[in-house]
């Protein structure tokens, strides 16, 4: 008598699938977890800030980045212009690496694991010409310890869901301050400051708000519209069809360039119903809005391309058969087949949203100051002497570049693991293991 097989686990979920292939995708998942620590920043950069992103001091100007290093100033003998055959001391800035901004000794110089900073100090010196003239430096016989939890003097956002819903307090995860009788001004500027004396990581991450949703929000407008008007054109045909596609091609026919540039000048002129102008950022999240409703028309013609086929599935025809209603039949059995294509197609047009936030903050059309976001900030790398003197300016578009890229390491890695023929081939190998299993022997 021949023993039962044994019993073989069912054959696991495309969803499943896709998800085991995609954890074993160390690129994708590297990205996924870039973009995680990219919005869990963004949405805690009250807390996570030392400073708001329009607090600045106009006598902090351009600091350095501490993270790096830091200014000293260095004494130098000129001869002078006014009294000859004798010489003028100037003091010049001279950049250290490693050297001043964050380091780990108090101020008697003895190590320590709790970091410090020196604070910004104005030196006043008379030129060759005997010319009162001032230099900015860090007075490095003062070192200020850095405090964690500190309490803010107002309360301010220390968490929202990317701008929206904030949740308010006086905590702030680190700050400095100057002892009194201190001279100099404390500041904590791990990626140095801007021409207003604002700090860039602050600003960094407050602007991380915008840059980030904005690509948030116009995937998740044009991904709706496209597979929900792609969905009834594909399925219905028809009349509906040609009017749905007559439709699709008049859209895309519209230049984006031309839109942006008049849909911005006209919310320039608009005012609210008390009278106020609308903010920059009420401005860039209108042409978003109008844009998604533009991007749309693409995305509508590949998913009625895929619903061409699907409605044709033999589950389709029994719901039909049935009697489930149409609606039904497109949302619960043909749209949820497209949503591989949506994911992917959505990591791959997020960086797109961002790289144009990008642009029309650098054109002018987006984010103005004070208010912050990616696209602006970078606005100070477009000057020569800027980019020389401070090449810190174009920490954003580093912040850019991890954005996108990982956005694209996980669209690839999305790609790959919802590849259908990948899919299938894995789950006929795990239903035939009962045909392809040797019997065992008679008892």
């Amino acid at each position: 008598m021949s023993a039962a097989p044994a019993a073989v686990r069912p054959s696991p979920g495309p969803w499943r699938v896709l998800w085991r292939r995609l954890l074993h995708n160390r690129v994708a998942v590297t990205g996924g977890v870039l973009l995680a620590i990219l919005y869990a920043s963004a949405c805690f950069a009250g807390f996570l800030a030392p400073y708001r992103y329009d607090e600045g001091d106009r006598d902090a100007s351009r600091a350095a980045p501490m993270l790096f290093g830091g200014f000293e100033a260095a004494a130098r003998e000129i001869p002078s212009k006014v009294r000859p055959g004798r010489t003028a001391t100037i003091y010049e800035r001279r950049w250290t690496w490693l050297e001043g901004g964050i380091h780990f000794r108090d101020q008697s110089g003895a190590f320590t694991l709790r970091p410090h900073v020196h604070p910004l100090t104005e030196i006043e010196y008379r030129d060759e010409w005997g010319e009162r003239a001032y230099t900015r430096a860090e007075d490095r016989s003062v070192s200020l310890p850095v405090r964690f939890f500190v309490e803010s003097e107002n309360e301010h956002e220390i968490f929202s869901l990317l701008g929206l819903w904030p949740v308010e307090s006086r905590l702030r995860l680190f700050g400095v301050e100057a002892p009194p009788g201190t001279q100099g001004r404390a500041h904590v500027f791990l990626l140095g400051s801007d021409a207003q004396g604002r700090d860039i990581f602050s600003r960094l991450l407050f602007g991380g708000q915008i840059s980030l949703s904005v690509g948030l929000l116009g995937v998740l407008i044009s991904m709706s519209l496209g597979m929900l008007m792609g969905g009834i054109s594909g399925y219905f045909g028809g009349w509906i069809d040609f009017v749905f596609q007559r439709l699709v091609e008049v859209i895309l026919a519209v230049p984006a360039l031309y839109l942006i540039i008049v849909i911005g000048g006209q919310l320039r002129g608009m005012k609210h119903s008390d009278g106020k102008p609308f903010s920059s950022t009420e401005i860039y999240l209108s042409i978003v809005i109008v844009l998604a409703f533009v991007y749309w028309a693409s995305i509508s013609r590949v998913i009625r391309g895929m619903v061409l086929a699907l409605k044709e599935n033999e589950y389709v025809v029994a719901a039909r058969a049935l009697g489930v209603p149409t609606p039904a039949i497109i949302v619960r059995h043909i749209l949820p087949n497209t949503f591989s294509f949506a994911i992917v197609t959505a990591t791959l047009t997020i960086p797109y949203y961002i790289l144009g936030e990008v642009a029309l903050s650098f054109l002018g059309l987006g984010i103005q100051d004070p208010e912050a976001s990616w696209g602006i900030l970078l606005r100070d790398a477009q000057e020569t002497a800027y980019l020389v003197e401070q090449p810190w300016v174009i920490a954003p578009g580093v912040f850019i570049f991890i954005a996108v890229m990982a956005f694209n390491f996980l669209g690839d890695g999305l790609r790959d693991a919802a590849d259908p023929k990948a899919v299938i081939h894995t789950a006929k190998t795990a239903g035939d293991v009962l045909e392809h299993a040797e019997p065992e022997a008679d008892d």
